[in-house]
């Protein structure tokens, strides 16, 4: 039992180490569905349907788009637009879901950078796929055929974003690195946890 005891700081402090990883890149999730699709739909090519969403942050990086594919995944473009859909921010970019259900995106190698309102959009490039409904919630969808967005006002298109804030310094807005922040506090952890374990083994291995 003393030996178990010399190594259960140890144990704890490779856990704290270990979570303080994930939490570094860890972003903000805007959503206005409950998560459960009680219909879906699929429109003609060249159409889009959009979510736009309320910026909390005065400006932010966008890391993640997500779709809720109820069925038929199949090749579709993702745009970014600003808050009225007038100007585009980003896209056409074409993805293709493995499956239905949540479809996540990776948008951080694009560097997306908004200010303020934006919409995130799908594009259909075929008659597939069927996108969620929610029909417990409405106000944020849109869709456009051509010419103005309109606004349908009976469900939520099952689209979402995760986003990371982009801070102001010195009146130059610059984005935070959160690992290279926590980068620090998570080397001294392990260099305690070193010199730990070198005193716990020297110890285990007189006694």
């Amino acid at each position: 039992m003393k030996k178990l005891g010399v190594f259960i700081p140890i144990f704890f402090t490779i856990v704290l180490a270990s979570s303080m990883i994930p939490n570094a890149f860890a972003g903000t999730w805007i959503f206005y569905d409950d998560g459960g699709a009680e219909s879906a739909i699929k429109v003609a090519p060249g159409y889009y349907m959009a979510v736009k969403f309320t910026n909390p942050l005065p400006r932010c990086k966008i890391l993640t788009a997500r779709y809720y594919i109820y069925s038929d995944p199949y090749e579709f473009n993702i745009h970014i637009f600003n808050s009225d859909g007038s100007i585009r921010l980003f896209g056409p970019l074409s993805v293709t879901p493995t499956s239905t259900g949540w479809f996540d995106v990776d948008l951080i190698p694009y560097n997306i950078e908004v200010t303020g309102d934006f919409m995130v959009a799908i594009q259909w490039v075929s008659t597939d796929p069927e996108i969620g409904n929610d029909e417990n919630n409405a106000g944020h969808s849109y869709y456009k055929t051509s010419g103005d967005w309109i606004f349908p006002g009976r469900y939520e298109y099952m689209i979402r974003v995760e986003i990371d804030p982009i801070h102001a310094v010195g009146g130059i807005y610059a984005p935070t690195d959160r690992l290279s922040i926590l980068t620090p506090f998570i080397a001294l952890v392990g260099l305690i946890g070193a010199i730990y374990t070198i005193f716990a083994i020297r110890k285990w291995c007189k006694d």
